[in-house]
């Protein structure tokens, strides 16, 4: 991320210049649960985490198309997924407690 700019505003950036390119999909990813809840992209790292209906978040490697790790912690749908700007933590939020 360049001086004096933080994840959230690079990342900001990043869908400006693909909606204005016209940017296609590149890559699918394939899981076992029919609906997304959230998604967030990683500002340094090719990592996208997706939160899942059923309980599930999923953390990604969108350049390399592969499943890092998933974390089954929730008991019901997680609603909500995010990176922390500076440490290598992510937080989720959910209907349900977490285990």
């Amino acid at each position: 991320v360049p001086a004096g700019r933080s994840c959230g505003s690079a990342a900001r950036a990043r869908r400006a210049r693909g909606r204005r390119s016209g940017c296609s999909m590149l890559t699918k990813f394939e899981t076992k649960s029919n609906r997304v809840k959230g998604v967030a992209f990683h500002c340094s790292r090719p990592w996208v985490l997706a939160s899942l209906h059923n309980g599930v978040v999923q953390l990604w490697d969108y350049r390399m198309g592969t499943l890092i790790d998933r974390f089954d912690e929730h008991e019901g749908p997680v609603r909500g997924v995010h990176f922390h700007a500076v440490q290598p933590l992510f937080v989720t939020g959910g209907d349900g407690q977490v285990e």
